[in-house]
């Protein structure tokens, strides 16, 4: 029998979130994480910019992810495994672009390789404000592999793929600080700073994981 995806989730964020002890709202570490508003938390504050605000997702803890994801989040009330549709992602870096980073790098040096972080940037906005013309964007980048040394960390291809999808990441957020692209919005939806660890025993936890993979490696 096949489950879907969306039922596996479910499954696994109710069975996770029954090992987390429910917290109240206030207690809750990332003041940042909360639904879009007209005005922050914690009293009137400086003057908003002018356009839509949207949470600050990468202060999310897989903790968070988990009650968000099994309905037991009191900020979000009524969310669950339904809330993850309705977004097209796509896919900036991969295995060959990294091969080519590298090469570009070890031929032509840093200067020629951070121009491609530029050009792909520059092309990845143009081609949201030519999709979505004057509507607002909401871009929502993970620059994937990488992770919190100590607890799990994936360098992905040539052992170099993080460092050149979060350079990239830099060079996308720093580009639409222009004029050009104020309708587009920019949110990173990964942490380095923050371990993938749901708190498992061993052997299930990411330091154990990590060991095993690294000895089948050597």
């Amino acid at each position: 029998m096949r489950v879907s995806r969306r039922r596996l989730l479910a499954a696994g964020a109710l069975a996770m979130a029954a090992l987390l002890e429910p917290r109240p709202a206030h207690a809750y570490p990332n003041p940042d994480l909360c639904e879009c508003t007209d005005r922050p938390r914690g009293g009137a504050g400086p003057p908003l910019p002018q356009g839509p605000v949207f949470s600050e997702v990468a202060l999310a803890t897989p903790q968070d992810v988990l009650r968000f994801l099994s309905g037991r989040d009191p900020r979000y009330p009524g969310a669950g495994t339904d809330d993850l549709i309705g977004f097209s992602p796509a896919d900036i870096l991969e295995t060959m672009d990294t091969s080519v980073l590298d090469a570009v790098q070890a031929a032509r040096g840093d200067g020629a390789r951070d121009s491609i972080y530029g050009l792909i940037a520059q092309h990845l906005l143009d081609s949201l404000l030519a999709v979505y013309a004057d509507r607002p964007v909401l871009l929502a980048l993970d620059a994937g592999h990488g992770g919190r040394r100590g607890v799990y960390y994936d360098p992905g291809s040539n052992g170099t793929e993080a460092v050149h999808t979060r350079q990239t990441v830099a060079s996308v957020e720093q580009r639409a600080a222009g004029a050009a692209y104020a309708r587009i919005t920019i949110r990173r939806i990964f942490n380095d700073a923050i371990g993938d660890d749901f708190g498992l025993p061993p052997p299930e936890d990411s330091k154990m994981l990590t060991r095993r993979r690294r000895s089948r490696c050597m």
